[in-house]
């Protein structure tokens, strides 16, 4: 392991509690730069910027060494040979020093606000029983509807699961988690048995162990360009069956019987759509595809399915939109442009 930096990482009597700022990057060459900026204009004074380059082939090496003079201290190494995504971000975690109090995700071509990480930490530092924390999300330029009460700043985690599960949240940032930096979580940040999916999975295994902090403002700022690895798995439907399996891993401890069947058949409904759109579209690999993953995990579709999943689609999409409108009236999704989010008026906050 490299230190890069002036600063020590080991903590200080006096100082706020460390942070560790993750990021595992793979040919993040175009975006890794300002990601790398975001993270030394925080406002917060104890945090330390744990970077793995994942064996790229491209200046990303070369990015990280020209970038490393800044308060925040970088730790950096490079994998010999390149790893899949989930092991890198594992391998990075193992990274974050044993004085960390909170570990914070942070994607390669993603931002933060520059006072993101202090008010992350005043709401956890504030309460004890809170492991998790989010905030808003500005997606492609847009900030996202959330379906929390914005009158509140502290939820319980179980209730927040069951409405993931339920579809009752219309967006969770999972990519930009903040939360405890227990042991458990260093050796072993995403379950390697869940792919894709596995940030969602991290998500919901914290709000099953303590309650959820929620700062309502744009705190994070979420890249969505066409070398994204989301936009690549949505590209090819590899995110459409995900919510199957989090029903088998976690249903029967928040959901009844009747609601995990109910969920089940709204779940089986929809992929199938996605699957009968993407014939229409003649994206026959996508199709199969989707056919594929549910064969996986023991689902097969019968004639009836497909025919209820038409017959359904008129009382789904009548629903989505009343969500949607209920979602937009507490949190209108505002136009943020990058340079705009980066040079946000923190005095007027």
């Amino acid at each position: 392991m490299h230190e890069v930096g002036s600063c020590s990482v080991t903590e200080v009597r006096g100082q706020p509690p460390l942070v560790a700022v993750v990021t595992g990057v793979y040919n993040g060459q175009p975006y890794l730069r300002r990601t790398l900026e975001c993270v030394q204009a925080q406002t917060y004074s104890n945090i330390v910027h744990v970077v793995l380059d994942n064996a790229s082939t491209d200046d990303t090496a070369d990015v990280i060494a020209n970038n490393t003079v800044g308060r925040v201290p970088i730790l950096t190494e490079r994998n010999p040979s390149l790893l899949p995504q989930l092991a890198n971000w594992n391998a990075a975690a193992a990274m974050v020093p044993a004085e960390a109090r909170y570990i914070k995700l942070l994607a390669a071509d993603d931002l933060m606000r520059a006072d993101c990480i202090e008010r992350l930490v005043d709401v956890a530092e504030a309460n004890p029983d809170v492991n998790f924390v989010t905030a808003l999300d500005v997606f492609d330029h847009r900030v996202k509807p959330h379906g929390l009460d914005p009158g509140e700043s502290i939820f319980d985690g179980r209730e927040v699961a069951r409405r993931l599960l339920q579809r009752n949240m219309h967006w969770m940032p999972f990519h930009h988690a903040f939360f405890r930096a227990t042991p458990n979580y260093r050796s072993r940040l995403f379950d390697p048995d869940v792919v894709p999916g596995f940030d969602r999975d991290l998500v919901v295994r914290l709000l099953l162990e303590g309650k959820m902090g929620f700062v309502n403002e744009p705190l994070f700022y979420t890249r969505y360009h066409a070398s994204n690895v989301t936009a690549a798995l949505i590209a090819k439907g590899a995110l459409l069956c995900e919510r199957i399996p989090e029903l088998q891993r976690y249903g029967r401890e928040l959901l009844s019987e009747a609601e995990i069947e109910r969920q089940y058949e709204i779940e089986l409904h929809m992929i199938l759509r996605q699957a009968l759109f993407r014939v229409a579209r003649r994206q026959f690999s996508v199709a199969a595809n989707v056919r594929n993953q549910l064969a996986s995990l023991g689902v097969v579709p019968s004639v009836l399915d497909y025919v209820a999943s038409v017959l359904t689609w008129p009382t789904h999409r009548a629903r989505k939109r009343r969500r949607e409108a209920a979602y937009r009236a507490v949190t209108p999704p505002t136009r943020i442009t990058e340079s705009e989010f980066l040079t946000w008026p923190l005095h007027l906050v």
